[in-house]
């Protein structure tokens, strides 16, 4: 597999942060969360990036920060979970490395997101959070499912999804 990057993408709440900071940390690789690249350039939150610019500025900043980022070799990038929606930010992350998608369930999306946003999920608001999840979520699949790897992390601690992501790209003999 390509050696250059490994580029994680999933669903918010799928814990592409929490498992590619442990993949970097074992790889001896620099970590990127691309949403604090931006959210740090910026100087503002997301929320705020897209209320008051529109979400084209903030798919400009986060293309942007993304090719930036892939210039470089023996990295690991967590993804924005709605930057693989933009096609040319989606092109950047294909030829950037090797991507790998973190798949868990609605149930598993919404019980992390609870506990990140105690005062309510901030992706999900409204009478039906967990339909909003699932509408969300079947919008990106088609984009997830062209990862090189996917990992099922229901049921997997951000360790045990580290060391799977490790296995699959090839860089097991790395440890």
């Amino acid at each position: 597999m390509d050696a250059r990057n490994i580029l994680i993408v999933g669903f918010s709440g799928s814990g592409k942060t929490t498992t590619g900071q442990q993949v970097a940390r074992q790889l001896g690789w620099r970590f990127f969360d691309l949403d604090h690249e931006v959210v740090t350039r910026a100087g503002r939150p997301i929320h705020q990036i897209q209320e008051e610019d529109g979400v084209d500025e903030y798919c400009r900043l986060e293309r942007s920060r993304l090719a930036e980022v892939c210039v470089s070799d023996h990295q690991v990038v967590a993804i924005g979970a709605g930057t693989i929606l933009d096609d040319d930010s989606w092109q950047i992350v294909r030829g950037c490395g090797t991507v790998v998608a973190l798949d868990a369930s609605p149930e598993t999306i919404y019980e992390r997101l609870s506990l990140k946003y105690p005062d309510g999920v901030w992706i999900a608001r409204g009478d039906d959070p967990m339909g909003q999840i699932r509408r969300r979520k079947a919008e990106r699949q088609s984009r997830y499912d062209l990862a090189q790897f996917t990992v099922q992390v229901d049921t997997l601690t951000p360790a045990q999804a580290a060391r799977e992501v490790i296995r699959l790209c090839g860089h097991a003999g790395e440890l």
